[in-house]
């Protein structure tokens, strides 16, 4: 018997519309729940569903609704490791005069200032 290989990661193409509606059903939210809760209109959410575009504005009253981010529903495709070129996305690490436990207070972070300046 012989087995085929998969690839480890298989993403479903989605549209704008078809994330809304998936986000919706893992909440287990009616469009009309949905629509309470953004104050975006239930045939507006419905329009979205189908394929209408779904904007900036819409999203983000939509994803705060959703506990999600807005990024989620407007980019559903987007395969972060593909705008790297291909090499995974790590956020850079910040030198340590730079965290907020270096430069907590306003003196302090004239202090840091003055010293990288002194550099």
């Amino acid at each position: 018997m012989t087995t085929k290989n998969t690839p480890a990661r298989l993403r479903a193409r989605m549209t704008p519309g078809e994330m809304l509606r998936t986000m919706r059903n893992l909440q287990e939210m009616t469009q009309e729940d949905l629509a309470k809760a953004s104050g975006v209109s239930q045939p507006a959410i419905s329009a979205i569903e189908g394929g209408l575009e779904l904007g900036p504005d819409r999203a983000r009253k939509l994803a705060q609704a959703l506990r999600i981010h807005p990024a989620i529903l407007l980019f559903p495709d987007l395969e972060p490791n593909a705008i790297a070129g291909g090499q995974p996305v790590v956020a850079p690490k910040r030198p340590a005069s730079e965290t907020r436990a270096a430069v907590k207070s306003r003196p302090a972070r004239k202090q840091a200032r003055a010293l990288q300046k002194a550099e």
